[in-house]
């Protein structure tokens, strides 16, 4: 969190933000088999309900996965190493979301996670894996619009017509500075 003073707000979605250390990394290592990441690729991100009532998602995303490019080389490093220590100094208000059903990191991991960010908050989205995004879009978007909406609450002189939070159909959300 190279630059803290740029942040509003800040939404994590199923992950334990890139912790180095630490009990929380140890229990997220601890989760997953030997094996893990060698079972179907569906199988590890997608909960079981949406694999049950949704086949078609299931084969749009198997074929979105398979073409996305994931490797180390692609990867940006990290430019900080995040610890514990390190959440408990934040400052702003954090949303944290999961799916009740996500293996990598389940609720219970999330609300470690969150437990050592001040004013943070937990979404727990019903049905759904790792992948609650794309699972249950309609339950993801509603949490960061409530989120969006709580930040329009402190920084706008009038929420229902922001001028420093605009929506951008089709896109989503966009900061726009008040002039000087």
């Amino acid at each position: 969190m190279s630059h803290p003073d740029r942040l509003l707000s800040l939404v994590i979605n199923s992950n334990p933000v890139g912790l180095s250390g630490g009990d929380i990394v140890k229990t997220y290592e601890s989760l997953r088999p030997k094996g893990f990441e060698g079972m179907p690729a569906d199988f590890r991100e997608l909960g079981p309900s949406y694999r049950a009532a949704n086949p078609a998602g299931v084969k749009l995303w198997l074929e979105l996965e398979h073409n996305a490019v994931t490797s180390n080389p692609f990867r940006q490093r990290a430019a900080n190493a995040i610890t514990e220590a390190t959440l408990q100094h934040l400052q702003v208000p954090t949303l944290l979301i999961t799916g009740e059903a996500d293996l990598y990191s389940p609720p219970a991991l999330i609300r470690m996670v969150a437990a050592q960010i001040p004013n943070s908050e937990v979404v727990i989205v019903r049905e759904a894996g790792h992948s609650s995004y794309w699972e249950q879009p309609e339950a993801f978007n509603r949490a960061i619009d409530i989120r969006i909406l709580r930040i329009r609450r402190k920084i706008e002189a009038d929420p229902i017509h922001p001028t420093s939070i605009r929506t951008v159909r089709g896109v989503g959300y966009m900061f726009v500075p008040p002039e000087d």
